[in-house]
């Protein structure tokens, strides 16, 4: 049944027009200028003849960027924004995530990305820049920030192989192996390397754990001939000289003084 009158009898509601499309007595379409407007009698299509879901939008073309749905804030202030909400209820509880256009400056407009609570987690820049968990977006391509006391980035293999680099508060850079529970190594605020479980070329440890490089003394290479290896060192002996040296007898293959010589 279909039915079109006046919202009421009396006063303003006389010039109120109302759409009511019933079915069995329950209004299934209403069209209300003055009120709610709504569908629930199934799938709404635009565009489309055979909505599948409850709002289908279709624009079949092969050109041009096909844009099918428009939201738009037509306020001039920078700061202005226009987004979208998704809602799930758990119990009693509604819990939103939100992805909304900040309007910047004219032609400037950041995308953004809310957790419940309206908490940015995400922001796209119009320049490309992105940022998680910081609106300051100070380098040409991911900055991540942090809400916790460290700030970390996982690496994750299809293998379930796991690395993290890990920003500490204290101003530490570390690097772990998360698949089996330990720190490689890490960097600390005056650049100091700390190899904490050794450093290895071609399978053999070179630094052994827990040395830091500034004052390791020397590092072995590797086989370089097939009658042994060569050395090379920092000696503080020698007037701070840079030495190559063979391992084998320690004989001196190459040595550079504090003045840049090579002796």
């Amino acid at each position: 049944n279909a039915y079109l009158g006046r919202r009421g009898s009396s006063g303003a509601s006389l010039d109120a027009g109302l759409l009511n499309l019933k079915e069995n007595g329950t209004t299934k379409v209403q069209l209300d200028p003055a009120g709610d407007t709504y569908f629930n009698g199934g799938n709404v299509g635009i565009g489309e003849a055979s909505p599948a879901v409850p709002l289908h939008i279709s624009k079949d073309t092969s050109s041009g960027e096909n844009i099918a749905l428009l939201l738009d804030n037509n306020d001039t202030t920078a700061g202005s924004e226009i987004g979208m909400l998704f809602r799930s209820r758990v119990g009693t509880t509604n819990t939103d995530f939100q992805i909304s256009g900040i309007a910047d400056g004219a032609n400037d407009m950041d995308l953004t990305f809310a957790s419940d609570g309206g908490t940015e987690r995400m922001r796209i820049s119009s320049g490309g820049r992105v940022g998680i968990n910081t609106t300051v977006l100070s380098a040409d391509g991911l900055v991540i920030g942090t809400n916790n006391s460290n700030c970390e980035f996982d690496m994750v293999h299809t293998s379930g192989k796991r690395f993290r680099i890990n920003n500490l508060a204290t101003g530490v850079l570390q690097f772990e192996n998360k698949t089996d529970g330990y720190t490689l190594m890490s960097v600390d605020a005056s650049g100091n390397f700390n190899a904490i479980n050794g450093i290895r070329i071609n399978g053999t440890e070179v630094i052994s754990g827990g040395r830091n490089l500034s004052n390791i003394g020397s590092i072995s290479c590797g086989a370089i001939t097939s009658s042994g290896n060569m050395l090379v060192t920092a000696n503080s002996s020698s007037n701070h000289s840079f030495e190559v040296k063979r391992a084998s007898d320690g004989a001196q293959a190459l040595r550079i003084n504090a003045t840049g010589e090579v002796v």
